[in-house]
């Protein structure tokens, strides 16, 4: 499958010591459903807007007083821009995530989704079957006039045998016929 760098997406990152408040303000401002924590480039944990929901909502904790350290998934799991996505997606699938930092050298370089993954495979998917069908198309239309050739070709061929015991001079007219048609003029 094709390398994990081809399904990446901007990282929002955000320090351990924001509030959620200022968690939440970073990812309404950045359209995004989650940010990675981070010491410097060093991913220490993931917050999606369902763990502000669960961690500090139902939790009933006061968001300005709230920090993003007190509410992340800590040590999150990562995957490298070379990991195998068939491997990447499993493993998002047997720990129910949808999103995964990537690192390199142990720093964040960026952020795999699972809705990018969807989206991306189901564009291939569709160009793809889009040239099969315009192949296939294409092969409908050639098949009867390659029928079509050998058939007129078989014609000239039945004609000239025909025509064998005939003269020399009506040969050659039928030759430069035949070559003129065969050219298309």
């Amino acid at each position: 499958m094709h390398r994990l760098e081809v399904y990446e997406s901007n990282v929002v990152t955000v320090e351990p010591q924001y509030s959620c408040v200022d968690v939440a303000d970073e990812m309404d401002a950045r359209s995004v459903g989650c940010v990675v924590v981070v010491d410097g480039d060093k991913p220490l944990g993931i917050i999606t807007d369902r763990d502000l929901i669960c961690r500090l909502v139902a939790a009933d904790r006061d968001p300005e007083k709230t920090t993003a350290a007190e509410v992340m998934t800590a040590d999150p799991i990562t995957a490298t821009r070379d990991d195998d996505m068939t491997d990447v997606l499993a493993r998002m699938r047997e720990r129910g995530i949808r999103r995964i930092p990537l690192v390199e050298e142990n720093q964040l370089v960026g952020l795999v989704s699972l809705d990018e993954v969807i989206i991306k495979v189901a564009s291939y998917l569709f160009n793809t079957s889009q040239g099969l069908l315009g192949g296939l198309h294409q092969s409908r239309r050639t098949a009867p006039h390659r029928r079509r050739l050998e058939a007129r070709e078989a014609a000239f061929d039945e004609l000239r045998d025909q025509l064998q015991h005939m003269g020399s001079e009506v040969r050659e007219h039928l030759d430069q016929l035949l070559s003129r048609v065969r050219r298309g003029k």
